[in-house]
């Protein structure tokens, strides 16, 4: 654990989902019949910065995309989408009552670091610990796990059992923040040399 690092109380209600190995741990492999659901909690609240590992295993469908992290609620919005638009893709992070998206170059099978950042009423999108969008927005509210509750591996349209938009590929490493994460600390967690 982080000096600064807690815990909430929440338990992930786990379908189709397999163990990898990945580092000195472990990840959830998952497919379109996966999900990974949380229940709503209210120890769940001003979330000011969200980061996640993740590896596509397969591109989502033109148009298309992939729930990494989803609330369902905006606010108080807690999400983060792989959109495929060809030639390209984007990367859709909410947080509070605020939404933006960003251009992004992702590499099928690879492991890539994600964190979107709610600071001084600006959404800030990191890959790979490299800042590559900054956009105002109504986010200092925060977000949080309501209603609806939370999904890692899909987009979430309701409860338990209303999922889509699943990731194919590997997810690890989903951590929530109530405070901002600085640049430094997402380029040591990336591990990027370079930032």
């Amino acid at each position: 654990m982080l000096p600064d690092e807690g815990a909430a109380a929440v338990d992930a209600q786990l379908t189709n989902v397999t163990r990898i190995t990945r580092g000195r741990g472990g990840a959830a492999l998952l497919n379109t019949t996966s999900s990974i659901f949380v229940p709503m909690t209210p120890e769940v609240t001003n979330i000011q910065a969200f980061e996640v590992w993740y590896r596509a295993d397969a591109d989502p469908p033109n148009n298309g995309r992939s729930g990494l992290v989803d609330s369902n609620v905006s606010p108080p919005n807690i999400s983060l989408f792989l959109l495929r638009q060809d030639p390209g893709h984007q990367l859709r992070c909410g947080l509070g009552a605020a939404v933006a998206s960003w251009n992004a170059s992702l590499t099928v099978g690879s492991w890539t670091y994600l964190a979107c950042v709610c600071e001084a009423n600006s959404l800030k999108m990191y890959v790979d610990g490299v800042k590559i969008g900054e956009t105002p927005g109504p986010c200092a509210s925060g977000g949080g796990f309501v209603g609806d509750g939370f999904t890692i591996g899909s987009n979430n349209n309701g409860g338990p059992s209303g999922f889509d938009d699943w990731l194919v590929g590997a997810i690890d490493g989903v951590r929530l923040w109530n405070v901002p994460l600085t640049s430094t600390m997402i380029c040591q967690t990336a591990g990027n040399p370079s930032c």
